[in-house]
C-alpha cells in the first residue's frame, strides 16, 4: 500500500539529479552515471523490452530511469515509454520536438497529465524534469521517442485484465524497427506472472514475449513517497518503513521474487516536497550501515512481510480508477486494514525471545497504524446519521470492511456503532460475530468480562483469552448468532499459542 490531494498545482519534487540532469549548462555529452549490473541487463540482444517497475513518487526512480535510458542508448537504438496517458501523446510529442524555450514548457504543463484532480508521483516537478531531459537527449539523436503507453481509448470501463492486455499492446507497438523500448511504469503492472490477488489476471509485462523481456522491480531501504491512498484518496509524503536492505544503487539479475527478472536497488527513497524545501537531497542517501542500529535493523527485517504487503496493495490501488460507489470505496478500504493483519502469520513468534515478541508486536504496530486512521477518516465521511452498512445493501465484503474499520479504532467510535449493529446482527444483515467481537471489546475497554469469548491478549509471549462473564452462557450466545466456532474450540485453537503480533 497506498498509495495523498495535490490541489495546489504540480508538487515540487526537489531532488539531485544524475549528472547528466543536474547542472544547468551541463553538456549531455558527457559519460553516463554508472549502474553497477546495468551491463547484464543489456548484454542479451535478444532483449527488446526492458520494463523498470516503480512505486510512483520518488525522487530517486526518475533520476535511475534516466541514468538507464543513457547506458542503454549507447549500444541500441532506444524509445522511451512512461506509463502515461495515451490520450497527451501529441502534448509529449510536441514538446520532445520542440527548442525546450519557455514557451513550449508552459504548452506542456498544459497537458493534462500535469493538471489531473489526483496528483499522483506522475504528476510531480520530478517527472517534469523527467520529459526535459529526454527532449534533451531526443534533439541530440540519442533515443527515437518518447511513447505514452496508459491505455486511454476504451468504449466501456475496461476489467483490469483488459486494461494490462491493451497497455501490453501499446508497448509492442513502440518496438518498431529493432528498436529497444525501455519503460518505466507502476511495479505491479512490470510484473512478468500473474497478480497475487483474487480475481487473478496477467500482468502487463506477463503479455510481452518472456524471452525478449527483462523486468527490474525497484526496491528502497524505506523512507518517503509522494503516493495517493485512502478512501477518499488523499495524495501526499508517506512514511515507508525501512526493509533492511541497505545495498547501494545496482541492479542484480536473478531474484527469489520470480515475478520479476531482477531487481534495481536504490538506497533510501526520498519523496515530493513542497518549493520551500531548499537544498535539494541527495540522489542516494547513504544507507545505513549494520553498526547503527543492528537491532533496530533485525526488527525491521523480521516485520518485512507486513510492511511489504501493505506497500503491494497500497500500489495496486493507486493504478485502480476512483471507486465506483461506497461499496467499493469500503471494499478497498477493507483489503488495506486487512492485508498486513494477514501478513502477520509470515511472523514465526515462536523462535522469537518475549522482548523481541514485544519489539515486533510495536513495529508491526507503526506499520498498521497509519492505514486505520486514514481508514477512520474516510469511514467518517461517508458513515450515514444512522442505520449501518448492510449486507443486504453493501454486500458482505463492504460490510465486513466496515465492522474492521471501527472494530481498529478507538473506544468511542466502537460505543457509537455498537448499538446500530445490535438489531443487524439479530435479524442477519450483518454477520453476527461482528456484532460480538465489538461488543467484547468495548466491554474490555470499558474494563468489563468479555461476554462472547472473542478476544484474546498476549502475556508472556503467549496467547490467553480475556476473561469472560459466563463460559456456559457465551457458547449459548455463540450459537444464537450463528458463530462458526464454538467457544470450546476457539479458546482451544487460541490459547497458548506464541504471540506478538497485531489485533
Amino acid at each position: 500500500m497506498l498509495s495523498a490531494v495535490g490541489e495546489v498545482g504540480i508538487m515540487g519534487l526537489f531532488f539531485a539529479l544524475s549528472p547528466l540532469v543536474l547542472a544547468v549548462g551541463t553538456p549531455a555529452s558527457m559519460p553516463c552515471a554508472p549502474i553497477p549490473g546495468w551491463e547484464q541487463v543489456v548484454a542479451k540482444q535478444e532483449v527488446r523490452w526492458i520494463v523498470i517497475g516503480e512505486i510512483h513518487g520518488t525522487n530517486e526512480i526518475p533520476a535511475a530511469f534516466v541514468d538507464a535510458v543513457c547506458l542503454t542508448s549507447i549500444t541500441r537504438p532506444l524509445v522511451v515509454a512512461l506509463e502515461q496517458s495515451s490520450s497527451d501523446q501529441v502534448a509529449i510529442d510536441e514538446f520532445i520536438r520542440s527548442d525546450g524555450s519557455a514557451e513550449a514548457t508552459q504548452r506542456f504543463r498544459s497537458a493534462a497529465m500535469w493538471n489531473m484532480p489526483i496528483k499522483d508521483g506522475r504528476s510531480s516537478e520530478a517527472y517534469f524534469r523527467l520529459f526535459r531531459t529526454l527532449r534533451q537527449m531526443s534533439s541530440e539523436g540519442r533515443i527515437i521517442s518518447v511513447v505514452a503507453f496508459q491505455p486511454s481509448a476504451f468504449s466501456e470501463r475496461p476489467t483490469p485484465a483488459k486494461y494490462e492486455e491493451a497497455m501490453a499492446e501499446l508497448l509492442k507497438g513502440a518496438a518498431a524497427g529493432d528498436a529497444t523500448v525501455i519503460a518505466l511504469v507502476g511495479n505491479l503492472h512490470a510484473m512478468l506472472d500473474e497478480t497475487p490477488w483474487e480475481p487473478k489476471y496477467l500482468a502487463m509485462a506477463a503479455h510481452l514475449p518472456r524471452e525478449a523481456t527483462v523486468t527490474l522491480n525497484t526496491v528502497s531501504d524505506g523512507g518517503e513517497t509522494w503516493t495517493c491512498q485512502g478512501q477518499p484518496i488523499k495524495c501526499g509524503p508517506y512514511l515507508t518503513a525501512p526493509n533492511g536492505i541497505t545495498r547501494s544503487r545496482r541492479v542484480e539479475l536473478g531474484s527469489d521474487d520470480s515475478s520479476y527478472s531482477g531487481v534495481f536497488y536504490l538506497g533510501t527513497s526520498t519523496t515530493a516536497s513542497s518549493a520551500e524545501i531548499s537544498p535539494p537531497p541527495a540522489l542516494i542517501a547513504e544507507p545505513a550501515s549494520e553498526t547503527d542500529d543492528p537491532e533496530q535493523t533485525r526488527i525491521t527485517a523480521i516485520v518485512r512481510p507486513v510492511a511489504e504487503a501493505i506497500a503491494a496493495e497500497q500500489a495496486r490501488q493507486s493504478h485502480l480508477p476512483p471507486p465506483a460507489s461506497i461499496r467499493e470505496q469500503l471494499e478497498r478500504m477493507g483489503r488495506l486494514d486487512q492485508v498486513g493483519r494477514h501478513a502477520i502469520v509470515k511472523i514465526d513468534f515462536g523462535r522469537l525471545s518475549i522482548e523481541d515478541r514485544r519489539r515486533v508486536n510495536a513495529a508491526i504496530g507503526d506499520a498498521i497504524e497509519p492505514i486505520d486512521q486514514a481508514n477512520v477518516e474516510a469511514l467518517l465521511e461517508i458513515m450515514p446519521e444512522e442505520g449501518w452498512f448492510t449486507i443486504s445493501e453493501f454486500g458482505p465484503e463492504a460490510s465486513e470492511a466496515a465492522f474492521h474499520i471501527v472494530q481498529h479504532s478507538d473506544l468511542a467510535l466502537r460505543k457509537r456503532v455498537l448499538p446500530r449493529l445490535e438489531p443487524l446482527a439479530k435479524s442477519g444483515d450483518i454477520d453476527g460475530s461482528d456484532y460480538a467481537s465489538m461488543f467484547d471489546r468495548v466491554a474490555i475497554g470499558e474494563g468489563r468480562p468479555q461476554r462472547y469469548g472473542t478476544q484474546f491478549r498476549c502475556r508472556d509471549g503467549r496467547q490467553e483469552s480475556y476473561p469472560i462473564e459466563d463460559i456456559g452462557q457465551a457458547e449459548e450466545l455463540r450459537r444464537s448468532l450463528n458463530f462458526q466456532q464454538s467457544l470450546a474450540e476457539s479458546l482451544a485453537m487460541q490459547v497458548g499459542r506464541p504471540c506478538g503480533g497485531g489485533n
